[in-house]
């Protein structure tokens, strides 16, 4: 929260404990000053706008709904919603575990709360998961400026990327 690169943003403490628990202090203390919340892994920076964009149309045609972004792994991306979410649907999830979702999505559901889902994404856990983000930034082409910053940054990290490539 201090560092000098945060200041000139809007910064929310998460609070203590673990990611359940910083997941509900963070969607409570932002959806008592919103109409509704997006939630966006730090670990997915190849999403584009429009994906976020429609996220909040899906929340607005089901306001009673979740909108959730499907990683690869078996977690999740992106999380929208304005309706009341109690702490116990939060930190009863293992997180970063290939069920993550599937036991979020069970315990929204056992409280009458409504799933949409976005397309599935990768995101970035592993230096092994840099070579898929990389093609994905290939692949699109309505990057944003720190978008194509960062695909230059990867292509330029061969040794990283394809380890099978390192002189011996």
């Amino acid at each position: 929260m201090d560092y000098k690169e945060w200041q000139d943003f809007d910064r929310i403490w998460t609070g203590e404990g673990d990611l359940g628990m910083r997941l509900h202090n963070i969607y409570n203390s932002l959806r008592e000053k919103h109409d509704y919340v997006v939630l966006i892994g730090t670990d997915s920076p190849q999403l584009e706008p429009e994906l976020i964009t429609s996220a909040v149309k899906k929340l607005h045609e089901q306001p009673k709904s979740c909108v959730i972004g499907p990683a690869l792994d078996g977690g999740f991306y992106l999380f929208a919603a304005k309706v009341p979410i109690t702490e116990q649907i939060w930190t009863k999830v293992n997180y970063s575990q290939s069920a993550t979702l599937e036991e979020l999505s069970s315990n929204l559901a056992a409280h009458g709360i409504t799933i949409q889902l976005l397309p599935s994404k990768g995101d970035v856990d592993t230096t092994g998961d840099l070579k898929p983000l990389l093609n994905s930034l290939i692949a699109n082409n309505g990057l944003l400026p720190a978008q194509k910053k960062l695909q230059r940054w990867l292509q330029s990290q061969t040794e990283i990327i394809n380890p099978e490539r390192r002189l011996a």
